[in-house]
């Protein structure tokens, strides 16, 4: 997966994005429950929904198959 060139740049990196991801299959939490960092003003650093986003992509592209 690659960044895209269109758009707003992204909050996070691919690289901490896909760390949520791995921290979510070891928690086996649901998404709404996935711990997230806090950023500078006390809110959330991403949403989870966006982390969930990025892990259909992954699994659509056939990144991660998970079986």
């Amino acid at each position: 997966m690659h960044i895209s060139t269109r758009g707003p740049q992204p909050k996070l990196s691919l690289h901490a994005i896909f760390n949520y991801i791995l921290k979510l299959l070891h928690l086996g939490c649901q998404w709404s429950e996935l711990p997230i960092e806090k950023d500078k003003n006390g809110r959330p650093e991403i949403h989870h929904s966006s982390i969930y986003r990025a892990f259909r992509r992954y699994e659509t592209h056939g990144s991660m198959a998970l079986t």
